[in-house]
């Protein structure tokens, strides 16, 4: 039984075969990076002075560690939802979730222009682009409810003012009461 070839003396399928190896070999590449850059960042982690070389504005912080692993977690997401683990809609929701808390967010706020290996993939620029949203979601309700907590002392100002001032009224009453009778 002979075997079919095309113009090019190749089998069928032999084009797609070796497409379809390219992509695993870039994908085992990619692989490995995402492992040598998490192993970098657990180093970070179990030994904090190496942050400084990594980045001296998280070092600075109070919560280096945490955001290096804010980052991780990114990181997973990203490799998850690249994989079809998660949709958009999980990704939004775990996302709003970190950002409720101020480390996540303040993190994500002087880091999420610049993440890493971002730029040249459109699929990853819609990834950062649905962080962004819920990060800057996140803010707006954080500015919102520091605003809400800046107001409140003041009407406790007032209204400790108005029912100081009643009781003053009313002792002065009960002392000239006293005093006339």
């Amino acid at each position: 039984m002979a075997i079919r070839r095309t113009a090019s003396g190749r089998p069928p399928g032999f084009g797609a075969s070796l497409i379809f190896q390219q992509r695993q070999v870039r994908q085992e590449f990619a692989d490995i990076d995402r492992q040598q850059h998490i192993e970098l960042l657990r180093l970070a982690i179990d030994n904090p002075e190496l942050i400084e070389v990594l980045s001296p504005a998280t070092a600075a912080g109070k919560h280096a560690r945490h955001e290096l692993y804010a980052n991780l977690m990114m990181m997973y997401w990203l490799a998850i939802w690249e994989l079809g683990e998660i949709d958009d809609e999980e990704l939004r929701a775990m996302a709003a979730e970190m950002f409720t808390g101020d480390v996540a967010r303040l993190w994500w706020g002087r880091v999420g222009d610049k993440w890493i290996g971002t730029r040249a993939k459109a699929e990853r620029r819609r990834f950062v682009a649905i962080i962004a949203t819920e990060h800057a979601r996140a803010e707006s309700s954080s500015q919102a409810a520091r605003l809400r907590l800046q107001g409140r002392p003041a009407r406790w100002i007032v209204a400790g003012l108005i029912l100081g001032g009643a009781a003053a009224a009313m002792a002065h009453r009960f002392a000239s009461r006293a005093t006339a009778g």
